[in-house]
C-alpha cells in the first residue's frame, strides 16, 4: 500500500486525515486508486475539483476531474454538494498503479524501468538516461484522469483542516491562523497584513501594507500578498548558480548552440584517440583530427572526462557516457600508481614521462571523479575519490596547513592548485554531501584568508615558500584568470558555508578589474604585477572565460552589463577566428592572433562559464 501526499499541504486535523485513510484502504485493497476529496467551504477558484458519484462502502466513485473554475462555476459546485477539492492525496497498491502505468502510460513506465536498471549495484539513484527519457507529465493528467473513465478511481471525502500551502499569501495565513511566531530577524513598524522572513540579514519594514518581503539564500523577493502565486515566473530565471538565468534568452540559445550544438559534437569527434587511447593534447588548428606535441599532461585528461560530464548534465546528448569512462579507465590504467597516487605526464603511446606526484594534477583527477558521479550516478567514483584524498593526505599534506606542490620536497609552494583542490572538494561535497568533503573545502578558503589573499591590492598571491612565506622573486606576480576563479568558487562555497566569503569574492573582481580590464573590450592580460604593470600582455582565451563566469556569479553594480559585453566581444573574436567548435587560443597585446594550435584543457574553462548560461542549476 502506498500513501502520495504534497509536500507542501497543511494538515490541522490529523486525527481525522487518518481515519479517511482507514476508509480508503479497503477499496484500494479491491484494486481501485483512491483519493482524498476536500469538503468545501466556499468556492475556491484557485483549487481543482472532482465531481464524485455513486457510494460504494465508505467511498464515491469519481465521475472526473475538473481543472480550477471560475468563480459562478466554482458557487455551482459547492452548492450541488456533488464536487470536492482536489487535495492530490492518493492511496492505491504497487500492483494497481503498475498495471494502470501499463495502460495508460507505457512509455512512462519503461523509461522508468530502464533507469532502474541502470542503478548501480548497493546505489538509490535511479540511472540518469533512463529517468531523462521518461514524459514529464503529471500523475493526474498520466493515471487518474483517463482511470476515472473506466470506473476504477475513487474519492473519499473528508474534513480535515486541509490547506494547500501554494503560495506566501497562504503561509502567512497559515501562520496567522496557526499562531506561529516570527523569530526570524525582522523589525516590523507600522506594518499591517504582511508576511515578512529572513534566514539571514535583518530586515526592516515601516509602513508596509498586504506585502511579502522573504530572503532566502541570498535572494530577495518583494511582492504584493496577492499576487504571491505568481512567484514561479521569477523563480524559474533566477533558480541555480550565479545570475547567468536573467541574460537574454537570444544569449542562451547563442551558448546552447556554440558548445552543445557545436563544440562538443566536435571534442566528442576528435577528442579521444582511437589508435592509442587517452585524449589528445592540442590539435591542429586547420586539421583538428591530428594531434599537436608529444606527450600528454594527465590533468588534461582529467580535464575532458569534467567537461563531457559537465556536458552531459547541461543537456548534451552525445555518448558522454563512453567519454566519461574509457577517459577514467585510460588514467587509472596508464597513470596511477599504487599507494602514491597519478602520474604528471606520458607520451601519447601512454608511457610514462614524469613520475612525479603533482597536486594540481590529483586536484582535477578528484574533480573529475565528482563530476562522472553526478552524471552517470555510478557510486565507485566516490569510493576513488575517497581513496585518492587519503593519498593525497598522506603523502602531500604539510605540518602548517595546506600541501606541498608534489612530491619532489619542492620549497616552491602554489596558491593556484588548493584553488582547484577548492573546486573538487566543493564538486564531491554536492554530490555525496559528505562532511568530511565540506571540511577540506572549508579548510582550503581559511588557507586563502590566511595566507593566499593580498588585501592590500586585493589580488591572489600566487607563490610561496614551503613555510608560506611569499616567495620574495615570484611573489609579486599576479594572474588575473585566478582572481576571477578563486571569486567564482568562494561564491560557491558561500552557498553551502553560510559565512560571507562574498565579501573576499568581490573585492577579488574589483582587484583584477581596476588592474587588468580593457575597459572596452573586458578582456584581461595574462600576467601583471600586484601593482598593475604588465608582465605578459598577450592575452589567452582561459582568462577570458574566467572573468565572464565571475561576471556571472559575482555581480556588482553594473550589473549583467559586462557580462554581455564580454559574451559579444568573445563569439566577435577568439570564437570567430577558427574554425566551428574550437577556439582560438591567444592574441597578443595588439589583438593579432598568436595560435598555431587548439589546446583540449581550455574546453574545461568554455563548459564552465558557459555552464551558469546555459543551466544555472547545474553549475
Amino acid at each position: 500500500m502506498l500513501l502520495i501526499s504534497p509536500a507542501d499541504h497543511f494538515i490541522g486535523n490529523t486525527p481525522e486525515f487518518h481515519r479517511a485513510i482507514a476508509k480508503g484502504i479497503s477499496t484500494a485493497k479491491a484494486g481501485k486508486l483512491v483519493t482524498f476529496g476536500i469538503k468545501p467551504h466556499f468556492p475556491a477558484t484557485g483549487y481543482g475539483y472532482i465531481e464524485a458519484g455513486r457510494v460504494d462502502g465508505s467511498a464515491r466513485s469519481v465521475l472526473r476531474f475538473v481543472e480550477k473554475p471560475n468563480l459562478l462555476t466554482a458557487t455551482t459546485y459547492v452548492e450541488s454538494k456533488a464536487f470536492f477539492w482536489n487535495s492530490g492525496i492518493f492511496l492505491f497498491q504497487a500492483r494497481t498503479m503498475f498495471e494502470a502505468f501499463q495502460r495508460r502510460a507505457p512509455d512512462v513506465l519503461s523509461s522508468v524501468q530502464e533507469a532502474v536498471n541502470e542503478m548501480a549495484p548497493a546505489s538509490k539513484i535511479l540511472g540518469r538516461n533512463g529517468f531523462m527519457k521518461a514524459t514529464p507529465i503529471s500523475i493526474d493528467y498520466a493515471i487518474f484522469e483517463p482511470e476515472s473513465q473506466s470506473g476504477s478511481v475513487f474519492v473519499v471525502p473528508v474534513d480535515m483542516g486541509w490547506r494547500d500551502i501554494g503560495d506566501h499569501k497562504a503561509l502567512f495565513e497559515a501562520c496567522e491562523e496557526m499562531q506561529v511566531g516570527d523569530h526570524s530577524p525582522t523589525i516590523a513598524v507600522d506594518t499591517h497584513n504582511s508576511f515578512i522572513r529572513s534566514d539571514g540579514p535583518l530586515v526592516a519594514t515601516i509602513g508596509l501594507r498586504d506585502s511579502a518581503v522573504i530572503v532566502q539564500n541570498g535572494s530577495v523577493l518583494v511582492c504584493a500578498l496577492e499576487a504571491s502565486q505568481h512567484v514561479k515566473q521569477v523563480a524559474q530565471k533566477s533558480s541555480g548558480f550565479g545570475f547567468g538565468g536573467l541574460l537574454d534568452e537570444g544569449i542562451r540559445r547563442r551558448a546552447i548552440n556554440w558548445l552543445l550544438k557545436g563544440a562538443l559534437p566536435v571534442w566528442a569527434e576528435i577528442a579521444w584517440d582511437c589508435e592509442r587511447d587517452g585524449f589528445k593534447e592540442a590539435v591542429n588548428f586547420d586539421d583538428p583530427s591530428l594531434e599537436i606535441g608529444d606527450s600528454r599532461r594527465v590533468r588534461v585528461q582529467a580535464r575532458q572526462v569534467y567537461a563531457f560530464a559537465h556536458g552531459k548534465l547541461l543537456g548534451w546528448d552525445g555518448d558522454a557516457a563512453r567519454l566519461i569512462e574509457d577517459g577514467l579507465a585510460y588514467l587509472e590504467g596508464q597513470c596511477f600508481r599504487e599507494g602514491k597516487g597519478f602520474i604528471h605526464r606520458i607520451d601519447c603511446d601512454g608511457n610514462s614521462i614524469d613520475e612525479r606526484i603533482d597536486l594540481y594534477d590529483q586536484a582535477f583527477i578528484l574533480n573529475a571523479y565528482g563530476w562522472a558521479f553526478k552524471a552517470l550516478g555510478d557510486e565507485t567514483y566516490l569510493a576513488k575519490a575517497n581513496d585518492l584524498i587519503a593519498l593525497i593526505e598522506g603523502r602531500l599534506a604539510l605540518d602548517r596547513g595546506g600541501y606541498a606542490d608534489d612530491d619532489t620536497g619542492t620549497d616552491l609552494l602554489r596558491s593556484n592548485p588548493h584553488m582547484h583542490l577548492l573546486e573538487a572538494f566543493i564538486t564531491l561535497y554536492e554530490a555525496s554531501y559528505d562532511p568530511e568533503w565540506f571540511a577540506r573545502a572549508q579548510a582550503i578558503v581559511e588557507m586563502f584568508e590566511t595566507y593566499f589573499f593580498d588585501g592590500k591590492t586585493n589580488s591572489v598571491i600566487e607563490y610561496f615558500h614551503a613555510d608560506w612565506r611569499v616567495h620574495e622573486e615570484l611573489g609579486h606576480r599576479r594572474e588575473p584568470g585566478h582572481a576571477y576563479e578563486w571569486a567564482t568558487l568562494l561564491t560557491k562555497f558561500d552557498v553551502h558555508a553560510k559565512r560571507d566569503v562574498k565579501s573576499w569574492a568581490n573585492r577579488l573582481v574589483t582587484g583584477a578589474d581596476s588592474t587588468s580590464a580593457d575597459p572596452e573590450t573586458g578582456f584581461v592580460p595574462n600576467c601583471v604585477t600586484s601593482d598593475g604593470e604588465m608582465i605578459d600582455p598577450n592575452r589567452r582565451l582561459w582568462p577570458q572565460m574566467e572573468r565572464l563566469r565571475a561576471k556571472l556569479v559575482v555581480l556588482d553594480d553594473q550589473g549583467l552589463a559586462p557580462a554581455e559585453n564580454l559574451i559579444e566581444n568573445l563569439f566577435a573574436t577568439y570564437l570567430a577566428d577558427a574554425p566551428a567548435g574550437l577556439w582560438m587560443d591567444e592574441y597578443d597585446s595588439h589583438g593579432r592572433p598568436m595560435a598555431s594550435e587548439v589546446p583540449a584543457s581550455m574546453l574545461y574553462h568554455m563548459v564552465s562559464a558557459l555552464a551558469p548560461i546555459i543551466d544555472p542549476n547545474q553549475c
